[in-house]
């Protein structure tokens, strides 16, 4: 029995240590604007549609494709690009920008002004007018990873598992000894 609540004991400690591993700042992580799409592949001569969700005071937008620029304003925002025509299958770089300004409590009789830069790219394919076929049959690339990182439930399942079956295998087996 002790070696039972032993190897219980030592599987809920492994477990637990999967788990607290984190730092305090992941319980509360810095929101960051978003940037989506319609098609990160797209036939030539058709619209880009880019919409754009910013944190609070993240103000102005820059969005930059094949020369276009585009500046707006606002927390949701969507801009427009015209595709450029192509020869044969082409990447083009999607580039974006949002500065955020924030104030702070005052100090003294000054006030403390804090600005951040968030900027990203999206890799854009353009494929000829020809190739219609395959323009939208890969907007992108992999499923977008929706949750956080799986590698400590994997573990911690893992571990749950073997000390479920040793439980077992020594509840067979002192079965056996006390036949």
């Amino acid at each position: 029995m002790k070696k039972l609540a032993a190897i219980i004991a030592a599987f809920a400690l492994a477990a637990l240590g999967v788990f607290a591993t984190g730092t305090a700042a992941e319980a509360y992580p810095q929101k960051q604007p978003t940037v989506h799409v319609n098609h990160q592949t797209v036939i030539e001569g058709s619209t880009l549609v880019v919409h754009g969700d910013a944190v609070p005071g993240c103000d102005p937008w820059t969005f930059t494709f094949n020369g276009q620029v585009r500046e707006v304003s606002g927390e949701h925002v969507t801009v427009r690009f015209k595709v450029p025509k192509v020869d044969r299958k082409t990447t083009y770089t999607l580039t974006w920008s949002c500065t955020q300004t924030s104030q702070s409590a005052t100090i003294g009789h000054s006030i403390a002004v804090r600005t951040q830069e968030f900027t990203g790219k999206v890799k854009i394919t353009v494929v000829p007018r020809e190739a219609q076929g395959a323009g939208h049959a890969n907007n992108g690339s992999a499923l977008p990873n929706t949750g956080g990182p799986n590698v400590g439930l994997l573990t911690a399942g893992g571990l749950l598992v073997l000390g479920g079956g040793a439980a077992i295998g020594l509840g067979l087996r002192r079965r056996r000894v006390t036949a």
